[in-house]
């Protein structure tokens, strides 16, 4: 988005940050290590360089706004999911977590005999059972593995 500066360029990038989600993911993933994107996309660096330039700053505030403009309830953005004229506009998809569940169950089972502190102590987590253990590679799009 080079030319641009933070006022032109943000709506721009945020249609980008929409619509690409490897974008949308490296910006994420940027903030979360906290360097540009330039940088975490591989651009060089050297003492005396600017760590952000004005594409990072103006990539930053974009997903910034985006953030601050999704709803917290549904996750939509708020410009969709606040418009009367959507209001009859959505269905409902529901999926169940198999291995939330087995916590969950879990949980009710065990926690009834517990005190409050070894509820609040106690961390669970879901393991396959024998036998059951996933292909690992399930939903990644290899292509032919055996090359």
């Amino acid at each position: 988005m080079g030319g641009f500066d933070g006022e032109h360029a943000g709506p721009f990038l945020r249609a980008r940050l929409r619509v690409d989600e490897r974008f949308r993911l490296e910006v994420e993933q940027a903030r979360a290590y906290g360097v540009s994107h330039s940088i975490f996309t591989g651009r060089p660096w050297s003492p005396g360089e600017p760590l952000f330039l004005a594409e990072d700053t103006d990539a930053a505030v974009a997903l910034a706004e985006e953030e601050r403009d999704t709803c917290p309830s549904c996750g939509l953005l708020k410009v969709f999911c606040r418009n009367p004229d959507h209001q009859f506009a959505f269905a409902v998809t529901e999926e169940q977590c198999h291995a939330s569940y087995a916590l969950a169950a879990h949980r009710t089972a065990v926690n009834k005999d517990r005190d409050a502190a070894a509820v609040a102590s106690i961390r669970m987590a879901p393991q396959f059972l024998p036998g059951f253990a996933p292909d690992l590679l399930a939903g990644l799009d290899l292509g032919d593995a055996d090359q």
